[in-house]
Order: C-alpha cells, then structure tokens, then sequence
C-alpha cells in the first residue's frame, strides 16, 4: 500500500446493537474522543483526509450493518479503533464482520487494552497494535502508508512481519513536555456534539497532564501514560480552554488528569488565567485526598469549579495497604473539613469487592460514608472492584481465581454481564465472596445513595431529620434500606392491580 494523501478513519465500534448499557443514550451526553481528536489533527495537518465516527454517539448512532456501510462508501486506506477491555470483544466481533466485506485497509489498535496485551488484538484481526502514547507513532504510520518507512522502524507497535511472526518494536520515549501535543481541531468531530442540546449536558475533558506517580495495585493508568507527572504549559492550556469556550460554545469541562492538582502552584496559575481571561466555564477534576491547598480551593471556586472527585477509594487499613494508598486516614478526614466551607460539590470515590473483603471491612466504610453524610454534604460513587490484567492486583490473584482470567474474551459471560456499571459487577462476585460480604456491599451501595443530612428536603427532611443520629448509623441505614425497598414492592404490586 502506497498513498501519498491516505484517509484514515477513527471509528468507536457498535456497541448499541449488541444491546450494550450506554452512558450517553442513557443521560443524553457525549463528549469528542480525545484520543481521536489528537490523532485526527496530527494526520489532517500532514495532508491526510481524517474521519471520525462514534457509533455509539447517542444524536447519530450506527448500527453495525450501518457503520459497514459507510466504511464502504468512504473506502479507507486505514482504520483505528480505540480499544478497551470491558468492550474488546464486541470490536473483535466487529472487525471479524468488517473485514470479510473490506480489506483494503491497514487496522490499527489503540487505547488502554493494547497498550498491555498489544498480542491480544493482532489474535482477533487488528494488524497493528500501538502502545501507550501515539502522537508520533501516528506520524510515522502515515509515513508507512505514504511508502517512505518501514513498520520495523516505529517505536511503540506490535506487528505481524512477513513470515506472521509477531514483532513486539521498542517502546518509545516519553515525551515530557506536552506542549508537544497540537491543539485539537474540534471542526474533525460531528457538529452535532457542539449543538445546544448535547453542550447543556456535557462536561467535555481536557487533558492538562499525563502520568500518575502513584502505583494504586488495582489501576493501570501507568501502563499507558507511565509513573512521571508531565504537563502542558499554563499558557497552552489556557490556549485551550479560551477555543472551546468561545468558539465552540463549550460551557462545562473536566480535567481528566490523574492527578490535576499534583503541583499546587500551576494549578493556581490555570485559575488565575481562566479569570484573567474571561474564560467563564464551570469545571471539576480529579484529586487526592489532603492535596489541596486553602489558596488553591479559594481560586478554584473563584474560576468556576463546580465539582471535585476524591480516589479515597477505601478507609480499611488493611484495604489501604494492599491498594497501596498511601494517605493516611487523618489527611482523609481533614479532606472534608477543608473541602465542605468551599461551596465546591465533592464526591468520594469508595471501592469494594477486594479479594480479602471481610464483614468488618465493608462495615468501616460504611461507618466512615454514614458519619461523613451526617457531619458534612458529601456524596460518594461506589464501585465493585474489576479486576484488570497486568495490575499487581490482578497478577496475585488470577492463579487462584481463574475465572478473571481473560473473562473480557467469553462471550456467554459478556453477555450475561452487559452492565458493568459500579453495582452491576456486584452479580459477577469474582473472589467469590461469602454472600454476608456481598450483602454488606448491597448496604453500602445503599448509604452511598442516602442524602446527606444537610441536603434533606422535603419527605425525607420531614423522616429522617429529626430521627439522623439513629438513621445515619449503621442499625439505622440497615432499617431504612428494609423500609425502602419494602415499600417499593407494595407500590409494584399496586400498579398491577
């Protein structure tokens, strides 16, 4: 294949059609792929032709038959697809489809998945696997599909040879600073995500740095951006940030960034410039727990942030050692006393389902989540572990419960669990759990969803406020949860009569 001007095409697979649970059909919101966005930009400015489609993109969806179809009418020189393991399968299945009807084209990998089972991929179809960072692999793949360099010359891929050997090339080196990175051509997307309708919805992600030097045992954030904290100048980001709000009409961002706040002073920086600016946006980010300063919360509230999610993750000490989550205790709880004054919406993020879970250490969180909804306004996301290979948690585990072993790859158990949300794994129960353990997640879930006493309004001011002390204990939570759910079978019953 030689194309001195290729079109390459970055696609989302079906995943609608497969009757897949989606997040933006669900709650009518939908962001760009950032991953496209760069990609797209790098190969438009080389002269290529650059398409993006998101078939699951809740304003144009695709079917699969649909998606194919226009593949053929668009005619390709090279397609790549984003690919992470909880939908993997339906893109192998996919690509199986695709390429009995169209060939003419190179497949390429990308994402999360391949980025640590980058063989994985090339078993199922793909004929190139790209790891980790693609901003100059996708340059020089398109040099490779211009004739002018051989794939044995691009850092960072796994490929088929000749001979169908599999060749695992160099990874590349980091890239440290980001500016590096060309700022996204928003007109590549579908002008549909800009529309009145999806922008009032949508908080839409902004990367200002990559890399996460913390290595939480259950989380591969590494594998893919690495263990060093690199960042996007102040002025690049601002750069940004001044473009989607003012020409594209954007109104609410996140900062994706594992670790927004690492570095307390650039972060003030970014706020001041965002007020300076007149970059009105409200925005949240990512944080860990006690790494806020009282002069970072004043000028992130004064720059428009609306919400902040704290990786708690767990309170168990035990738990908190073998995550590998090194905030102590007193910095977590010091967290709610500086974040609640703010005004700033926070959540918690709170895990279980560990292979070691216990009574007593889904009980800690859900004394730590009931006394915290009691003292302040605080809200909590649950989440059921899911294990993720090439982790270290995953590694010491996978020989004992070999069920988690390459599950993302059994169809039957995909389909069986097409709802992988938070609450949904808790069916899966891949340590197999005594069922005391598994209720005990149930109640947690539960007290997650109970509103903070300070929010109580209406029915449930006139219930459970006068009443908190016992209501926000853990007998108290457990007797809600009966009533609740009791009165939710009377009320099915006397809709079917």
């Amino acid at each position: 294949m030689k194309k001195e001007n290729p079109h390459l095409l970055f696609i989302n697979y079906p995943l609608l059609d497969k009757g897949l649970a989606s997040h933006n059909l669900v709650y009518k919101s939908a962001s760009p792929n950032l991953a496209f966005g760069y990609l797209g930009t790098i190969a438009h400015s080389l002269g290529c032709k650059v398409t993006i489609i998101d078939a699951n993109f809740y304003l144009r969806p695709y079917t699969t038959d649909q998606l194919i179809d226009k593949i053929l009418e668009l005619k390709p020189d090279f397609i790549g697809c984003s690919v992470f393991m909880d939908n993997a399968l339906w893109g192998y299945e996919f690509l199986k489809i695709l390429k009995e009807q169209y060939k003419d084209c190179i497949y390429v990998a990308g994402g999360p998945h391949p980025s640590i089972l980058p063989e994985e991929p090339l078993s199922h179809g793909f004929d190139i696997s790209c790891r980790k960072e693609s901003e100059i692999t996708i340059e020089e793949l398109i040099g490779f599909l211009r004739g002018k360099v051989e794939l044995k010359d691009i850092k960072s891929i796994t490929y088929f040879d000749e001979n169908k050997k599999i060749i695992h090339n160099p990874d590349r080196e980091i890239e440290k600073n980001l500016d590096f990175v060309p700022m996204i051509n928003y007109d590549l997307f579908d002008t549909l995500y800009f529309s009145k309708e999806n922008i009032e919805r949508t908080k839409f992600p902004v990367f200002a740095s990559r890399g996460c030097p913390n290595k939480c045992t259950y989380c591969n954030s590494y594998g893919v951006f690495g263990t060093r904290f690199r960042t996007r100048s102040v002025e690049n980001i601002l750069e940004e940030l001044e473009l989607i709000h003012k020409k594209y009409g954007v109104k609410k961002i996140n900062f994706v960034d594992d670790y927004f706040v690492l570095n307390n002073r650039r972060a003030i920086e970014i706020c001041k410039g965002m007020i300076e600016r007149d970059i009105k946006l409200s925005w949240g980010c990512y944080s860990k727990a006690g790494a806020i300063s009282p002069e970072l919360f004043d000028m992130m509230k004064k720059s428009g942030c609306d919400h902040i999610a704290y990786g708690v993750e767990n309170v168990y000490p035990k738990t908190l050692k073998l995550i590998n989550k090194k905030t102590p205790l007193d910095k977590i709880n010091a967290t709610y006393e500086d974040t609640n004054p703010t005004g700033i919406d926070y959540k918690t993020n709170i895990m279980a389902g560990f292979p070691w879970e216990t009574v007593q250490s889904v009980r800690a969180n859900i004394d730590f989540i009931l006394e915290k909804k009691r003292k302040y306004e605080a809200n909590f996301n649950p989440v059921v572990l899911y294990p993720v290979p090439k982790t270290k948690l995953y590694e010491d585990w996978v020989d004992k419960f070999p069920i988690i072993k390459d599950h993302w790859l059994n169809k039957e158990f995909m389909i069986d669990n097409t709802d992988l949300s938070g609450e949904g794994r808790m069916k899966l129960n891949f340590f197999n759990l005594d069922e005391k353990v598994i209720k005990e997640i149930r109640l947690l879930f539960f007290c997650c969803r109970i509103p903070s006493v300070n929010r109580l309004t209406g029915i449930n001011y006139i219930v459970l406020y006068p009443f908190n002390k016992f209501f926000y204990s853990y007998q108290g939570a457990k007797l809600l949860r009966t009533i609740y759910y009791s009165f939710k079978k009377i009320t099915a019953l006397l809709q079917k009569q």
